[in-house]
């Protein structure tokens, strides 16, 4: 999983909250409530899980947003989460650091936490574009780890955020699904149907599936589009070293979660020998 670090970056005072950007949605700004002790903002960052990392947009969508806080520096990530773990009403915090192309000061970087009451994607995130002011440098997007993905009896899960799963020699092609919990039953159903329909003494078995869902980026009109959801089914079990980011300025991916089963059917390959039946 990535770094919530922004590299180059040191924490800013700020003078008050009337001299701070304007929201622009009639919201309050108001300064980060700051917390006592920082094993409870630890225990609260634990709470939550990575789902959008994105160096070049911010989140825009104000029809579910609780508050904009101002942020003194990128450590204040974790003071921005037990903001949204007291309110029962925030399901997703954003954390972004921007600066200003124009104006008095176009060095300083401020960052803001936002709160929302639902989980967001990247639609609701906004490219930077040469006539952006302030220009997103790094937005991070967090929601509850207990939302994140479906606990399946059998299968253990961890999620990339925008990395994927890639390994040509133990992949067995994808499926259509529209959930994680969907992506596997398709692995169970083709475990099923080879073990019902050897070759050769012996079924392949499906140990492991990756779902992210797919979306386009114009680099023209700097919108994002959603285009499908990819449940691509493994051999065995694969871990964060078969991670891959490529190819994303065109194609991103988002909400990257992987399931695997354990224990694990049939050999390292994930073969079964199957033995036929006496005969009548």
């Amino acid at each position: 999983m990535k770094s919530i670090a922004l590299a180059g970056v040191l924490p800013l005072l700020f003078q008050a909250a009337s001299a701070l950007p304007h929201t622009g949605n009639g919201l309050e700004t108001r300064s980060l409530v700051a917390r006592d002790q920082v094993s409870d903002n630890n225990a609260a960052f634990a709470q939550f899980t990575l789902d959008i990392d994105t160096t070049t947009a911010s989140a825009v969508n104000a029809a579910d947003r609780i508050a904009v806080i101002v942020a003194l520096g990128d450590s204040d990530i974790k003071a921005c989460a037990a903001n949204c773990n007291e309110n029962a009403a925030c399901k997703y915090f954003v954390f972004t650091s921007q600066r200003y192309t124009s104006g008095s000061d176009t060095t300083s970087t401020y960052y803001r936490c936002s709160l929302y009451s639902r989980v967001l994607s990247l639609l609701d995130f906004t490219y930077n574009t040469a006539t952006s002011n302030p220009v997103a440098l790094h937005s991070v997007g967090y929601r509850r780890a207990s939302d994140f993905a479906v606990s399946i009896p059998g299968w253990t899960w961890t999620c990339y955020n925008d990395a994927i799963i890639r390994n040509p020699s133990t992949w067995l092609g994808n499926r259509v699904a529209n959930s994680y919990d969907e992506c596997v039953r398709k692995a169970d159903e083709y475990t099923k149907y080879n073990l019902a329909h050897p070759t050769a003494g012996s079924s392949q078995t499906c140990n492991f599936v990756n779902f992210y869902k797919l979306y386009q980026y114009n680099t023209a009109t700097h919108a994002v589009e959603f285009k499908y959801n990819v449940c691509a089914l493994y051999k065995m079990e694969l871990d964060s070293t078969f991670t891959t980011t490529e190819n994303q300025q065109t194609w991103v991916k988002g909400q990257s979660c992987v399931y695997a089963l354990h224990p694990p059917l049939g050999d390292a390959t994930g073969k079964v020998t199957v033995v036929a039946p006496p005969p009548p």
